[in-house]
């Protein structure tokens, strides 16, 4: 039997005979009751516009302009009304049910909160359209588990294919090193911490001059980062290479 560690949130029960681990996500927060209030007072400003709009121009002609204008008014519409759907869908729990040769997986539905920063406002329009996973994961899959530290803490993934998910993404650090720990024994797999390689800050100046022949020469093949537009770098795994990036712990498939 497994037991969640001590003051988390984390459940342990059974599903059809298996151990199964939910983690649910945190809440959004009052911001996102906020932002959601805003977008509806909108949508309630946008109707009553819309209704004066058409009793004004009752029996007359609408020209090709203004047929743009409220054909790009209603789609802004349509969004708002998905955005609050989003904002106000209750939130599912993610969920893992352990099984002899393979693993379950379910990401739940995460609540969608108000972004604040360039690279959370990125994550916000990903999630706005993000689908829920579920799928099952084999034990050739499950060696591919690897728990990934980086400057702004760790990440527990697992690659399907060219496609990398993240595990426990709305848990804590200490959570996803409980789950990493407890999977790795249950499964009987490796329990390898991939950690970023340590990189010089403060560079000399003969070290620079040395090595700016070289910069050049591979500016044309430097791959960046789609969050934090910072340089990333090439990972050989699985028969695969992935683009990692030290600075926000991103990682994705390299497309050749």
């Amino acid at each position: 039997m497994i037991f969640p560690p001590e003051g988390s949130n984390i459940r342990v029960d059974f599903e059809d005979g298996h151990q199964q681990i939910v983690i649910p996500y945190k809440s959004g927060g009052a911001q996102r009751w906020l932002h959601g209030l805003s977008i509806l007072l909108s949508l309630c400003f946008f109707v009553i516009f819309l209704v004066a709009f058409l009793r004004a121009d009752s029996g007359g002609s609408l020209g090709p302009g203004w047929v743009l204008w409220l054909g790009l008014w209603a789609l802004s519409g349509i969004m708002g009304v998905w955005t609050l759907y989003r904002m106000f869908r209750p939130s599912v729990p993610e969920a893992l049910i352990l099984t002899k040769y393979e693993m379950l997986y379910d990401s739940g539905v995460a609540p969608l909160a108000y972004p604040f920063s360039p690279k959370s406002q990125r994550e916000y329009w990903e999630k706005m359209f993000e689908r829920r996973v579920k799928t099952s994961l084999s034990l050739t899959q499950l060696n591919t588990l690897r728990l990934r530290e980086s400057q702004t803490g760790n990440r527990l993934t697992i690659d399907d294919g060219s496609k990398r998910i993240e595990i426990a993404a709305g848990a804590g650090e200490p959570d996803r090193e409980w789950l990493f720990d407890v999977l790795c024994r249950y499964y009987n797999l490796p329990h390898e911490v991939k950690k970023p390689e340590p990189t010089v800050d403060n560079p000399s100046i003969a070290s620079a001059l040395l090595e700016k022949p070289r910069r050049k020469r591979t500016k044309r093949n430097t791959w960046q980062c789609p969050y934090c537009k910072t340089p990333t770098r090439i990972e050989a795994e699985g028969g695969k290479k992935w683009q990692v990036c030290d600075g926000c712990g991103w990682s994705g498939a390299v497309k050749e």
